[in-house]
Parts: C-alpha cells; structure tokens; sequence
C-alpha cells in the first residue's frame, strides 16, 4: 500500500493495491482513509511517520481501522533482515571500528549494542564508522542511528517537497531522537566516517548530519554518490505496472542538497575500496583530525560538550 496524507492530515490510500496483496483481497482502493496502524492514531502523521509504525510491528499480519469504521487485519510477508554491522574490532591504541552496511529496522539496537560494547566496555578512545559500499536503506534507521551522536532535538535532515507554486515549496525538519538507557548518546567523541562512491541516500543523510553539526568528521578518496531523491512508485488503476514519481529531496542541516553533489569528505582515505585491508588509523590521528573540525566548523547547531 502507499499511504500519504491528505492536506486535512488524513491518511489515505494514493496508489491501488498490488494484484493478489492480502490489501486487495481485503478490498482495499484508492482513497480509502485510515484512521490507526496496529493501534496507533495516523491523523496529523507524515508518510514517513507511517513507515515508523509500521516497521515496529511484530508478526506477520498489521491491523488496520479505516474511516469507514471498518477493522481488519492484513497478512504480510516478513523476510529475514541482515546483520547491518557485520565487522567489529578495535585496534591495540582504542580505535574502535565498525563497518555499517546499510540502514535496517535492526540498525538502530546494534549500533547501541555496539558503541555501548566499544565505548564503555572495552574503552575505545575514537571511533570509525565505514559507511562505504553502504547504498542506503530505511530513512527513519538513519535518523536512528544518526541521534546517538546529537543532542535531541537537534536537526538531521530536511525533507523538501515541491509543491504547485515554485517558491513556496514544502520543507519538513526531521530531527534527532531521545535515546534510553541502555541506548544513552555519546556527544563530542573523537568519530570519523568513511565514504566512497557506493556510499548513498540513508548512509548520506547520516554523514551529512552529523559532518554539518560538527559531530565526526567524513573521510574518503571519493565523493559519496548524491542520491538524494525521494520517489514513490504509484500504481496504474487500468494497467499492470506503476510510475515512478520523484516527489522530494533531502537536504543536509547546512541547507545544502545531496542529489548530484553528494557529500565531500575533509580528509583523504588512501583506499578507495572496501575489499582492500583495514588498516585503522591510530586513536589520536583521529582525536586530533576530530578537534581539528570542532575548532573550525561552523555548525549553525552547536553541540551539547557533555558526554553521557
């Protein structure tokens, strides 16, 4: 289904149900209204709001209540969700170094579960977080992953809509989450990022984040890719197939875009790929690289400078 919601801030339906989806056997079209997601009151919610309910949802089936006052319960297909960090060590000098290979529902535990292991257990001193061949994945993972390093609150990335007048467009601010424990954040510790050409969408939103907050500084040989469009495919009602339609665009908190230009790296990486060996830089190369960039970004958001 692909739910958006209406100028009353109602969810509906914009685009028919796959042929043989457990929607369109339930009868669902165009234009039916939602009024909750497995509970949760939708009015008032963006479209990524929904992709959050959802992708907190358990089991194999989503209960849906429409407008009409009809309840029912769709099944869905789950498919295993990989590993997003499957490579972990830290170096003999305390560089902690994680490879990241995409943003998923699991991304956001893992990388706490991790940072928690690296930081507080084994008293890592800088960390590394390689985001190359990282093409992306579920936009909401990467505003999850990028609050362990910002205080709430704090600005990740704007979502620009273009709307009938040109000048007037649409531009919603996602922003950093509250963490519980045993999830806490970590503000201002040494972190450095690494990028390449494979490096895209979420894994751009999540670099460009935290670089225009000054919160780690990007290194690479390449510039990230510059995928930066937000489409939707919508499907034909008299037709099998769909269009893909761009309908927004991200944009990094220093207002800059990420389609076509991508993010730059400060400082050179001398590998280009991730096959090559690791060889991770000592602890206080990117200590130093670290407060290098704290003193001279110029962060329109200033950084809490207490770590918790």
């Amino acid at each position: 289904l692909i739910l958006q919601p209406g100028d009353d801030g109602i969810c509906r339906i914009t685009s028919p149900p796959l042929p043989g989806s457990s929607a369109a056997k339930a009868g669902l079209s165009v234009d039916d209204t939602i009024i909750s997601i497995d509970g949760v009151d939708v009015k008032g919610l963006s479209s990524f709001d929904y992709l959050d309910i959802v992708s907190k949802v358990g089991g194999n089936s989503i209960n849906l209540k429409l407008g009409s006052g009809r309840e029912l319960t769709l099944a869905r297909k789950l498919d295993a969700v990989a590993d997003p960090v499957p490579t972990v060590k830290i170096s003999q000098d305390g560089t902690g170094y994680l490879r990241l290979t995409e943003f998923n529902t699991r991304t956001d535990r893992r990388l706490g579960t991790i940072l928690s292991d690296l930081i507080d257990d084994k008293k890592a001193k800088a960390i590394v977080i390689d985001l190359r061949g990282n093409g992306g994945g579920a936009f909401q993972s990467a505003i999850d992953a990028a609050s362990y390093f910002l205080p709430t609150g704090t600005p990740v990335v704007d979502i620009v809509e273009q709307e009938k007048d040109p000048g007037s467009p649409l531009r919603s601010t996602f922003r950093a989450k509250d963490k519980q424990p045993p999830n806490h954040k970590i503000y201002n510790f040494p972190l450095e990022l690494w990028i390449d050409r494979g490096s895209a969408s979420s894994s751009e939103v999540f670099a460009g984040a935290l670089r225009d907050n000054c919160a780690a500084v990007v290194a690479g040989k390449q510039t990230s890719f510059g995928k930066g469009l937000i489409q939707a495919v919508l499907g034909l009602i008299q037709a099998e197939g769909g269009l893909i339609v761009t309908v927004a665009q991200y944009y990094t908190p220093a207002n800059k875009p990420v389609q076509g230009i991508g993010i730059s790296p400060d400082i050179p990486l001398p590998t280009t790929s991730f096959f090559a060996p690791i060889s991770l830089p000592e602890s206080t190369k990117v200590q130093a690289d670290f407060a290098a960039l704290s003193q001279s970004c110029s962060s329109p958001f200033p950084m809490s400078r207490t770590t918790k």
